[in-house]
């Protein structure tokens, strides 16, 4: 017995034993004959022919998408691309996308294959591009698809697949040509980790802009999982006579490559620019380099740089465990301000020695500040606050932040919330926030939007207890209202959805609908295709690109 489109949204909103999923075949297809009944909407008209793609009337699809504007026929051929990639109709594709005549097209044709490269795997990705364009423009389209299937959820495999078909693709070019296309198809080496196809493509390294290039290919190496190949391609590299840009990046690469002291080596051979340097101690610092992120930090000039860096990285050192270093550092940078009594440096010290528990002494440096800036004492409380917050004494923290509120204070505890989080101590960091937003009422306005924002983030839980009796703003929102949806509260997200001021509703429907696809239900969406309010932006995330 054939179901009505009411009867099907009917059962599946009373079923209670409805598991949260993604939609069937038919579902699919009878939200696709609904959207033809519509009346042709100036927001999406689109819609009609992903809704022809979904139920499978492809010359009829191809017929209309031919008289269409080129970017309206080019927005309708992509957004197509899922529906066919689920039936598998490859040449279908390929006879949509040879329609598309945008200046964009190749880049529109590689984006359009990554559905079927997800959905049936690499040889049907490069089947849809196979005779599109001309031989450059199809290495192009391969080039580009590569590039994005590597940061897609594709699985390595098949985009090394693609790789291959890309390099072969280049190898039947003219020597001409490939000149061409030689920078689209360097960065999807990576993925393969093969050094000699990198030789090929950039068979000497002996100035800036080949050097540059060389580099980016070693970086590919090491984010694809290659770190032996990236190590030998760095090896290639004169880093200690190359331009300073590509000898930070080669040293930034070295200390994720583990080896910190050829980083120290080859920032210290010749003077980098001090931003350089100090960004390279930090990281260094983080990676565990304790001695080398030191020895370059010592090396920066004037010395409220080298006292906010000795600082930092004491910082940094602490929350490591490496308690002695660390302390060793920030006295260090304690005794240097005796040198420079910049409100950054002093920031810098204190919120160090707060993380370390020497707040007392923190205290002292608070008093004895006889810098200019009347908002310096308020900066140098924030950063004790922050400090504390970062260390885990939240007792103390908050008792202080609550002596005298500011808004640096303010700022600090919503600060040291977001490092609570990222340790995924969730309770902590609502504590720091719940206490920001207490405070947030005794300074001015601005902070009290940062801490919702922050609060919807880290926790959007806790946020969405206070919508009802507190105003969130948009961001915080639209955060809490993709939150439920994607544990499929479809009630409180519509209600998150009319709090929203008039002119963010269609990106809350936006995130409502994204949320329920993502979050794996797709089923409870289906009521929502009769609200009119709601229904084509529904439908686009329901049938269209995910």
């Amino acid at each position: 017995m054939r179901l009505t489109s009411a009867a099907l949204l009917l059962g599946v909103l009373l079923s209670p034993s409805a598991l949260a999923r993604d939609l069937t075949p038919a579902e699919r297809r009878t939200v696709a004959s609904q959207v033809l009944t519509w009346p042709t909407s100036a927001a999406l008209p689109e819609l009609p022919h992903l809704a022809r793609a979904e139920l499978g009337q492809h010359d009829a699809w191809l017929a209309a998408l031919r008289p269409l504007p080129s970017q309206a026929r080019r927005d309708a051929v992509m957004l197509s691309m899922s529906a066919l990639a689920r039936q598998g109709a490859v040449e279908v594709a390929r006879r949509a996308l040879a329609l598309v005549d945008s200046g964009d097209r190749v880049r529109v044709w590689a984006v359009s294959a990554l559905p079927f490269l997800q959905a049936r795997g690499s040889g049907a990705a490069v089947q849809v591009l196979g005779t599109l364009g001309t031989p450059v423009e199809r290495v192009q389209a391969l080039a580009i698809l590569t590039q994005v299937a590597m940061t897609s959820p594709a699985p390595k495999g098949e985009v090394r697949a693609v790789a291959d078909a890309t390099w072969a693709a280049y190898g039947r070019l003219a020597m001409e040509e490939r000149g061409r296309v030689v920078q689209l198809v360097l960065p999807t080496v990576a993925v393969t980790g093969d050094l000699g196809r990198a030789r090929q493509l950039i068979p000497t390294v002996a100035d800036a802009q080949t050097q540059g290039r060389w580099l980016t290919v070693a970086e590919g190496f090491q984010q694809a999982g290659f770190p032996q190949a990236a190590r030998q391609a760095l090896a290639q590299l004169p880093l200690d006579r190359a331009e300073d840009v590509v000898r930070i990046r080669g040293a930034l690469l070295l200390v994720k490559l583990g080896d910190g002291a050829r980083a120290f080596q080859v920032a210290s051979r010749s003077p980098l620019f001090l931003s350089m340097r100090e960004h390279l101690a930090r990281e260094l610092a983080a990676a565990g380099h304790a001695s080398e992120a030191a020895r370059l930090a010592c090396t920066l000039s004037p010395v409220s740089l080298r006292v906010r860096s000795l600082a930092e990285i004491g910082g940094i050192l602490a929350g490591q465990g490496q308690t002695a270093v660390a302390r060793r550092l920030v006295e260090e940078a304690r005794v240097a301000l005796e040198d420079s009594d910049a409100p950054d440096s002093t920031s810098a010290v204190v919120r160090a020695l707060a993380r370390l528990g020497q707040a007392s002494t923190a205290d002292t440096l608070i008093r004895g500040w006889t810098g200019r800036d009347p908002q310096g004492p308020d900066r140098l409380r924030g950063a004790l606050v922050q400090g504390l917050a970062e260390g885990g004494d939240l007792g103390e923290a908050i008792r202080r932040a609550r002596v005298e509120p500011s808004l640096p204070t303010v700022y600090a505890l919503v600060n040291g919330a977001e490092v609570q989080a990222k340790k995924g101590r969730e309770e902590q960091a609502r504590q720091l926030l719940r206490t920001a937003l207490d405070l947030s009422g005794q300074v001015p306005d601005e902070a009290r939007g940062v801490v919702l924002g922050t609060l919807a983030r880290v926790s959007p839980s806790t946020a969405e207890r206070l919508a009802p009796r507190v105003a969130l703003p948009p961001e915080a929102e639209l955060a809490v209202l993709e939150a439920q949806a994607r544990r499929g509260d479809v009630a409180a997200a519509r209600e998150s959805l009319a709090r929203l001021p008039a002119e963010q509703r269609q990106q809350g429907t936006f995130s409502l609908a994204r949320g329920l696809v993502e979050g794996g239900h797709a089923d409870l969406a289906l009521p929502l295709v009769q609200d009119p309010a709601l229904r084509e932006v529904v439908t686009r995330l329901l049938l269209g690109e995910r």
